[in-house]
Order: structure tokens, then C-alpha cells, then sequence
């Protein structure tokens, strides 16, 4: 409830209109989230989807099933994109059969893409046979068992696995949550057929083959592969992977943040936007706080210079929890600092100052010298941005000597170079000239250009 609250105080306060879409709610049981979505205050609004009419406040639009024709020309054009022409000389006893299918699929778009999957290695007859066989007035998604049973076992697990995965993936993911060992306890069997079998499930349509156009380390344009699951087939895999996929989220979850450790550029993270995010809020979920410790400090310089600084907050937030309930002193200084920055950055002077306030605290107590002066860098630009000169000098003055002590010449060049900045601002020139030559002589030994 109390994030219930938090979220109608938010929409409330916000006074724009927010939109919250929520779907396959007949599955909805609990009265309390009932309450919440139609308590929504205005200007935001709720739109919920459903297969089946529920007596609810609020407008309700009814949207049919495809059309016969509409269902039928699916199909076609899914089995055309496996067998090019297929579906153009189709004879009476045929057009009955894919009339029946669409039928009994209740003309449902993911249950006919699956059906037509299934021509690789089946008759339009078979397709219907098994379909009959189906239980009666079972949901959709447990009716797409007819396809999912045509999967051997190695096919159903890489399925289930991949379901792990939040967006959209290389075929390097599927490699190694197929072949490595991601954590010193990760048991999990390898597939050693994982190639033929992520072929069967884009042949059989369970993954979709998406071919976007991209650059390589040269600058060339070059066609890019990647694989994306359906979001209810997503939720159907995970359905039938059961207990298990609590193991294969956490193996993603280490996956994508060793991935996001030794990324080579922000664009390669771009590409794991969201497989990122939903691994780092996993790990928060489960309570796995070193992961969460580790995909803040991870991703943060990315989030922050591509201007994600709502996920930047959020993964910030969690990771301060994560370093207090791991007893971890350091982290919580350096997260505090970084919240710090973040607070900085917006414009948010006050916060700002008050979280490195208290992330110089823990520093000092901790006797993290370097911690210190960077820290007391932090607030001397602060200080000069809002025209207090004489805190600036101070501060800038204890981070110099701290960083002189340690012999930190690269913490000092730039702590002069900053100095520097504030002479020149106040139009004190000559200073400026000095503070710039020792800065730029120190750069110099240290071969820095």
C-alpha cells in the first residue's frame, strides 16, 4: 500500500496527464490494486484490457476477435514469411482446415502465429487435429500448448531461459546463458544444441528475428540480429518454466551486470537498455544486494551521460540500501556522493549539499583521505556555481592539501585547474595564469594531454 500511496501522491502532484496501462487484468484478484486504479486522480488516467467484460467503473469499449478474413490473411502471411507463395493455391479442404484453426484459436494473433510456425513440419490437418485435442475453454495462453508440446526438451529450456531476458537479445546472451557457468554456484546444465535449437523456436515463431541496421568499430553501416520474445509468450514461457525461473533471472541478472562492467562504449549498453534495468531491479527484488551494489556503479556514468537520470535515481536509491544492509561504509560514502553529483546536476543545491555532507562524514570517520578531498572538491565547485567564493577557496584549498599529503598529483593538477577557474571568474588574472601553469606543468610530468 505504502507504494501505492507514493504513486497516486506522485500522479496527484504532478499535474500532467499520466497514463497507466494494465493488461490481462481479469487476472486481478486482489480488490486493494482495484481500488488503486480507479482511484487514480486526474488528469491521469488507467487503461485496462481484459478478455472478458468485468463490471468496473469508468468507460468500457468492447473490441472483438479478428475478423475470419483478417484471422485467415494472418496466417497466410506468417506461413509466407517460412515458405514464400504458400497459401496461394490452397484446395476446399484446406481452406476449411485454417478456417477451423482460426476458429478454435478464438481468432487470437499470437495463437495463429504460432499455428502457422507449426507448416514446417506439420499439414494444416495435423495443426487442426491438435488443436481439437486442446482442452475446451481453457485461456488462450494455455491453448498455445499445442505448439509449445512440438518442442523437444532442450528446445523448452532454451525458451525458458531466454525468457529471462527483458528486451530485446544478441545471440551472444543466448550463448552464454547456454554455455557458461555465471556465478561459483550456477549448477545449470549447458545445451550444447542451443544453435539449432533457438533456429527451431524463430522457425516455429516462439522468438522473433529482428534485422536492425547498426555500426561496427570502423563506422560501417552493418545489419545487426537480434531475437525478441512476444510479451505474453515471454509470460507464457516463464509460466511454464515454474520454480526454475527464479535461477534463470538470476543468471541474467549476473549476466547483464558483468556485461555492463566491462562494456566497451555507451552505445554497446544502449543495445541492453533494458535488459539492464530489469536485471538491476530483479536483483533488488530478490534481495541480492552486492548485484545491486555493483549494477549501480555500473551503469551510472552511462545513465547519467545519456540522460536516464530517473533510472539513474532509481538504481542510486537502491544501491544506498544495498550498502547499509551490507554494512558497507565505503559504498554508502561513494553512493552518497553520487547522489550528491546527481542532485548537483539538476540543480538541486540544498540536496546536494546535504548528501555530501554526509558522505564526507562517513569518509572522515573512515579516515578515507582521497574519499575526503574528492568530496571536498565536489563542494567547492558547488560553492563557486553559487557565488560563495570565499567557501569555495576554503574547500578547494583542504581538498588540495589532503591531495598534496597523499601525492596525489592528478587530484591536485585538477584541484589547481579548478582554482584556477574561480581566479579567472573573478577576473583576478594573474593568479588565474598561475594556478593554470602549475596545473598544466603537473599534467605534463604525468603525460596527460
Amino acid at each position: 500500500m505504502a507504494k501505492q500511496d507514493a504513486v497516486l501522491g506522485y500522479l496527484g502532484d504532478l499535474q500532467t496527464s499520466s497514463l497507466l496501462v494494465v493488461d490481462n487484468a481479469e487476472n486481478i484478484s486482489d480488490t486493494a490494486l482495484w481500488s488503486f486504479l480507479e482511484g487514480l486522480p486526474k488528469p491521469s488516467a488507467v487503461l485496462v484490457t481484459t478478455r472478458e467484460a468485468l463490471k468496473r467503473e469508468g468507460k468500457q469499449i468492447s473490441i472483438h476477435q479478428m475478423e475470419p478474413m483478417e484471422a485467415f490473411r494472418l496466417f497466410v502471411t506468417e506461413a509466407g514469411r517460412r515458405s514464400p507463395g504458400w497459401g496461394e493455391h490452397l484446395n476446399r479442404a484446406e481452406v476449411e482446415a485454417l478456417e477451423e484453426i482460426n476458429r478454435l484459436l478464438d481468432g487470437h494473433p499470437l495463437g495463429i502465429k504460432l499455428a502457422a510456425g507449426l507448416l514446417a513440419s506439420d499439414s494444416l490437418e495435423m495443426i487442426r487435429l491438435k488443436l481439437r485435442a486442446a482442452p475446451p475453454g481453457e485461456e488462450i495462453s494455455k491453448r498455445f500448448d499445442f505448439s509449445y508440446n512440438t518442442l523437444n526438451e532442450s528446445q523448452q529450456e532454451l525458451l525458458h531461459r531466454s525468457a529471462a531476458f527483458a528486451g530485446t537479445f544478441a545471440e551472444w546472451a543466448v550463448k552464454i546463458v547456454s554455455e557458461s557457468k555465471l556465478f561459483e554456484e550456477d549448477a545449470t546444465k549447458p545445451l550444447e544444441q542451443w544453435r539449432d535449437d533457438l533456429s527451431a523456436l524463430v522457425q516455429k515463431s516462439f522468438v522473433d528475428v529482428l534485422e536492425l541496421r547498426g555500426l561496427d568499430e570502423n563506422d560501417k553501416e552493418v545489419t545487426v540480429r537480434r531475437y525478441r520474445l512476444h510479451p505474453l509468450m515471454r509470460q507464457y514461457a516463464a509460466a511454464k518454466a515454474g520454480s526454475t525461473m527464479h535461477a534463470h533471472r538470476r543468471r541474467a541478472a549476473h549476466l547483464f551486470m558483468g556485461f555492463a562492467e566491462s562494456a566497451p562504449s555507451y552505445d554497446v549498453l544502449e543495445n541492453e537498455h533494458d535488459n539492464i534495468l530489469a536485471a538491476a531491479n530483479w536483483a533488488y527484488s530478490a534481495k541480492e544486494w552486492e548485484l545491486v551494489k555493483r549494477f549501480a556503479w555500473a551503469a551510472d556514468s552511462y545513465l547519467n551521460t545519456r540522460g536516464y537520470w530517473k533510472n539513474r535515481k532509481e538504481l542510486l536509491d537502491q544501491a544506498i540500501e544495498a550498502t547499509r544492509k551490507l554494512g558497507d561504509k565505503r559504498g554508502v560514502a561513494a553512493t552518497l556522493h553520487q547522489m550528491g553529483n546527481m542532485a548537483y546536476d539538476t540543480g538541486d543545491m540544498a540536496e546536494a549539499r546535504r548528501l555530501y555532507g554526509e558522505s564526507l562524514k562517513i569518509k572522515q570517520e573512515l579516515g578515507d583521505k582521497r574519499g575526503v578531498a574528492q568530496t571536498l572538491h565536489q563542494m567547492g565547485m558547488m560553492a563557486q556555481d553559487i557565488g560563495d567564493m570565499g567557501e569555495a577557496r576554503r574547500l578547494y584549498g583542504e581538498s588540495l592539501k589532503i591531495n598534496q599529503e597523499l601525492g596525489d598529483k592528478s587530484g591536485v593538477a585538477a584541484t589547481l585547474h579548478q582554482m584556477g577557474n574561480m581566479a579567472y571568474d573573478t577576473g583576478n588574472m594573474g593568479e588565474a595564469r598561475r594556478l593554470y601553469e602549475e596545473s598544466l606543468k603537473i599534467k605534463q610530468e604525468l603525460g596527460n594531454k
